[in-house]
C-alpha cells in the first residue's frame, strides 16, 4: 500500500499528474502522503509496541504461550497506531515542525534500547536464579519459557540498538533539509532525496535479508524441488540402519 502511494506521489513530482493551487486541497495527494508517512513512521512505533508485548510476556511467563490474552494484542496494536498517528498527523498538516518530530524520534529511540537492556538483564537474572544449584523448587516449563523469552529479548535488544544508531543518519538529513537549508533549495532537495534513498535501500536490504534467512526468496523457492531434502536423506539412512540391525539380530538367532 505504501509503495502504491509512493508511485502516486512520484507521478506528481515528474508532472505526469497535475495539481492546481495548494497541494493540501488535493485529497488524492494528501491521502498518498498520509499512507507513505504512516508506513515510515510505523517503524518508529513498532519497537515501543514490541517492548510492551515483551513486558507482558515476562510478567505472564508461566502460561503466556498457552493462555490466549487478546487484550494484550489489542493493547499493543492500539499503542502502535496511536504513536504512529502522533508522528504522522502533525507531519502532514504542519502542526509541528520537522525539527521537533526528529528530536522526539531520537529521544524515543534512545529510551527504548535502554528499557530493552533493563528487561533483558532482569530476565537473565531470573534464569540464573532458576538454574542455581540451591534452587530445587521450580517448574521446568517456567524455566523453559523464561529462557525462550530471554532469547527473543536478546534479538530485539540488539536490533533496537542497531536501529537507534542507524536512525541518526536519516534524522540528520531531514534536519539539514528543513532547518539548515531551505526545503525548496537545491541543497535541501538533495538532502531529502538522500534521506528518501537511504530509507528505501534500508527497507529493501532488510526485506532481502529476511527472505534469504527464511528461505522464501523466489530463487530458493524455484530451486528447492531440485535439492535433496534432508528428512528424505535421514529417512533412507534410518532404513539402512534398521535393516542392518535386523540382519544382525537374525544372524544371532540362527547361531
Amino acid at each position: 500500500m505504501s509503495l502504491i502511494a509512493r508511485i502516486f506521489m512520484v507521478l506528481y513530482i515528474i508532472d505526469i499528474l497535475h495539481t492546481e493551487g495548494d497541494i493540501r486541497s488535493n485529497p488524492g495527494l494528501v491521502a498518498a502522503s498520509f499512507v507513505t508517512a504512516w508506513g515510515r513512521c510505523s517503524s518508529v512505533s513498532v519497537f515501543v509496541a514490541v517492548l510492551l508485548e515483551r513486558y507482558y510476556a515476562s510478567h505472564f511467563i508461566i502460561d503466556y504461550e498457552t493462555k490466549a490474552r487478546k487484550w494484550v494484542a489489542l493493547l499493543v496494536l492500539t499503542l502502535s497506531s496511536v504513536i504512529t498517528a502522533i508522528f504522522v498527523i502533525p507531519m502532514i498538516f504542519g502542526l509541528l515542525t520537522v525539527y521537533a518530530l526528529s528530536v522526539v524520534a531520537l529521544i524515543l529511540y534512545t529510551i527504548c534500547p535502554s528499557v530493552y537492556i533493563l528487561l533483558y538483564q532482569r530476565d537473565k537474572r531470573q534464569v540464573l536464579l532458576l538454574t542455581a544449584p540451591q534452587c530445587t523448587h521450580y517448574l521446568l516449563s517456567a524455566r523453559f519459557q523464561l529462557a525462550e523469552n530471554l532469547r527473543v529479548m536478546k534479538i530485539i535488544m540488539y536490533t533496537s540498538i542497531v536501529y537507534s544508531i542507524w536512525l541518526i543518519a536519516p534524522c540528520s538529513l531531514v534536519l539539514l533539509s528543513y532547518v539548515y537549508f531551505s526545503p525548496r533549495s537545491a541543497e535541501g532537495q538533495i538532502c531529502y532525496a538522500a534521506y528518501d534513498l537511504l530509507m528505501a535501500t534500508s527497507i529493501l536490504a532488510l526485506l532481502l535479508y529476511t527472505l534469504l534467512k527464511t528461505g522464501t526468496f523466489p530463487i530458493n523457492i524455484c530451486i528447492r524441488p531440485l535439492r535433496p531434502q534432508k528428512h528424505d536423506i535421514d529417512k533412507h539412512g534410518d532404513d539402512k540402519t534398521s535393516e542392518m540391525y535386523f540382519r544382525q539380530l537374525a544372524t544371532a538367532w540362527e547361531l
